[in-house]
């Protein structure tokens, strides 16, 4: 046989030899890829519990906790990078758990899912608790300089955070969260130092301080879900608070019976956007008003320097507000446009930054429609170069449209305005030194 043929008979033999071992990897992948119960990890005639599970995840990168199974979870549960938990069951805190104990723990990791149509229980009964009744333990928190974290479905119950990032000089990138609920604690949602997250509807309840909060969390978006019965423990509660949040957005978001703000802008939060959200009964608590200055949306100045600028605030649906429908504090600037206001304890639309205020609805505020200027707390703050146009407003207590002691010129036109205690007032415009500013042009509203 020549050397050709030779080498040509070898390949018959070899090749079918090498399909069928590529073939035999495709069809028989390592255990680790394989989805495996933790009940598989529990020796015979023993309480599958949480160091189960933590086993479980140490072995493997796919562990789901069947429906019907309760694991009792004494010491945190570490989930490392690549890892899948699929929860259906329960996992239950442990009695008498330390402060700060956090029942699942996602650190300097990435690739990590959380997911399941289960439920992590702090064990409220058997925990010892603060003065708000609260506990002092964590359902999940991810630390560190984090990466692609999704958490989807998840019931969290009782834990003084349900979802919990802390401020630890690290980012946490490109997160999810997807349909999470939480009930009770002081945060539903705490997505500090996020980087370009999204929390897609959540369903928030009963928390003491706040639903969401968005701190030191750049490009983070919240898309629809639900925050309601959130209570008062400072001045910075609220449904949703955004502080240091540039490109942030908050939309289609129901808020409703919330003591604190609505929603809560401040500290350098530029080209934020709070848009298409339904804000009800702000400032209000189990049927009563509870904090009389509460306001549906609030943007604030924050410390020196913080001021946020180019804030989007449009289309928005607020209704029964104990404090102001809309406001926005001196130095800020913002586009407040198109967003629909009703029954509002004091002003419907504060706005002491530079701006514009258009095509709003605004009807039945308790003082005026519309107020531009002066600073809100007494200071050398005002309104500056403010356009209010296009605007209806209907049935306030007092002015339609009132303007305080602005320093610069803007403009006032094009408004309707029906059923107010007054129609367009100017009052004081040359405010303090500045009288040599002029005030805004006022033309074409229909009184």
């Amino acid at each position: 046989m020549k050397p050709v043929s030779l080498i040509l008979a070898a390949f018959a033999i070899v090749l079918p030899l090498l399909a069928s071992d590529r073939a035999g990897v495709v069809a028989s992948p390592p255990a680790q890829w394989r989805e495996v119960s933790v009940l598989d990890y529990v020796a015979a005639g023993a309480t599958p519990d949480g160091s189960d599970l933590q086993e479980a995840l140490n072995d493997q990168l796919r562990v789901f906790v069947p429906a019907g199974t309760t694991l009792v979870v004494s010491d945190e549960i570490t989930i490392s990078a690549g890892r899948t938990l699929l929860i259906d069951g329960t996992l239950s805190a442990a009695p008498s758990r330390p402060a700060n104990w956090r029942m699942l723990r996602v650190h300097a990791a990435t690739d990590v899912t959380i997911g399941g149509r289960g439920t992590l229980d702090a064990n409220k009964g058997s925990q010892a608790l603060d003065g708000a009744g609260l506990t002092n333990l964590y359902g999940i928190w991810i630390s560190g300089a984090t990466s692609r974290v999704t958490i989807e479905d998840v019931f969290l119950k009782d834990f003084r955070g349900g979802i919990w990032s802390p401020t630890d000089g690290a980012w946490r990138d490109d997160c999810r969260i997807a349909r999470v609920r939480t009930s009770g604690g002081l945060i539903g949602i705490a997505a500090l130092s996020w980087r370009n997250g999204r929390i897609s509807e959540p369903t928030v309840t009963g928390a003491k301080h706040q639903g969401l909060n968005l701190y030191n969390a750049a490009g983070v978006q919240v898309l629809g879900g639900t925050v309601s019965n959130i209570g008062y423990t400072a001045s910075d509660s609220a449904g949703v608070i955004a502080e240091l949040a540039p490109d942030a957005v908050v939309a289609g978001l129901s808020i409703r019976d919330v003591e604190g703000h609505g929603i809560r802008v401040a500290n350098k939060s530029h080209r934020a956007t709070i848009e298409g959200n339904r804000i009800e009964r702000t400032g209000w608590l189990n049927g009563a008003i509870t904090h009389g200055s509460s306001s549906g949306i609030a943007a604030f100045i924050g410390p020196v320097g913080g001021e946020s600028k180019d804030l989007s605030i449009r289309d928005n649906f607020i209704r029964t507000t104990a404090g102001y429908g809309i406001v926005v504090h001196p130095g800020l600037t913002a586009a407040v446009e198109h967003n629909d206001l009703a029954f509002m304890g004091d002003p419907g639309i504060a706005f002491i930054g530079s701006g514009n205020v258009t095509g709003n609805r605004v009807h039945a505020a308790d003082g005026q429609g519309i107020v531009i200027g002066p600073d809100l707390d007494g200071g050398p703050f005002q309104a500056a170069l403010v356009s209010v146009t296009g605007n209806t407003v209907t049935g306030s207590g007092m002015a339609g449209i009132f303007g305080n002691g602005s320093p610069a010129a803007g403009l006032i036109a094009g408004n309707v305005l029906s059923g107010n205690g007054a129609g367009v007032i100017l009052q004081d415009w040359n405010w303090g030194s500045q009288t040599f500013t002029p005030g805004p042009l006022v033309e074409g509203n229909i009184e």
